[in-house]
């Protein structure tokens, strides 16, 4: 519908399935943008048999309904966030841990 304009998309709020660069910082592609999330994911299953390497996500806004390949989002922001807040400790830099301690792990 709105193929060539992904702001148009946001703010009609539809389902985007976007393909991503390689790095995973920006939006190479926008494969489909509509109201209709059972079209997205037929759209995301398709382009995945098809090409199993690609980066892909179906969005809503900034809400990633889901993504391929699959990985725990909270993991990869919170690594993120650990990349900028490294701290200097005796010339080498050490990482500040975001992560809470899982039941029964000793600190």
């Amino acid at each position: 519908m709105c193929l060539d304009n992904p702001l148009l998309a946001d703010d009609r709020n539809f389902y985007k399935v976007e393909k991503w660069t390689k790095d995973g910082m920006k939006v190479d592609r926008l494969f489909y943008a509509d109201n209709n999330l059972q079209k997205a994911r037929d759209v995301f299953a398709n382009a995945i048999k098809h090409r199993p390497r690609i980066r892909l996500t179906i969005r809503q806004r900034t809400r990633v309904l889901q993504q391929w390949p699959r990985r725990n989002l909270n993991v990869a922001l919170s690594w993120n966030a650990m990349k900028s807040r490294a701290l200097p400790s005796r010339g080498r830099f050490a990482l500040c841990t975001l992560f809470a301690p899982a039941r029964g792990d000793i600190l």
